[in-house]
């Protein structure tokens, strides 16, 4: 359950319906409340969280927190032996 008690553009709900969860948003703006209702009615390409799941790949069990069995299975990566190079 999310609760967002400054609710500004939406995000959180937005985010939140995404991934099937519940959540309570709070805005006193009546302009972000209405395009807080906007964007949840028609999410648009930009507010996608599925771009962003191979950014938890070393989540253990993100499958089951994501809450989204369709995704296409990442290939499995070492935790303990991670490079980069700058």
């Amino acid at each position: 359950f999310v609760l967002d008690p400054f609710a500004g553009t939406g995000t959180s709900a937005i985010v939140s319906k995404q991934l099937n969860r519940n959540s309570v948003s709070i805005e006193i703006d009546k302009i972000n409340a209405d395009k807080i209702e906007s964007r949840i009615a028609n999410i648009r390409v930009a507010d996608d969280v599925n771009k962003f799941y191979k950014d938890y790949v070393f989540t253990d069990n993100l499958h089951n927190i994501w809450g989204k069995a369709d995704f296409v299975k990442l290939p499995e990566i070492s935790k303990t032996a991670v490079s980069f190079n700058i």
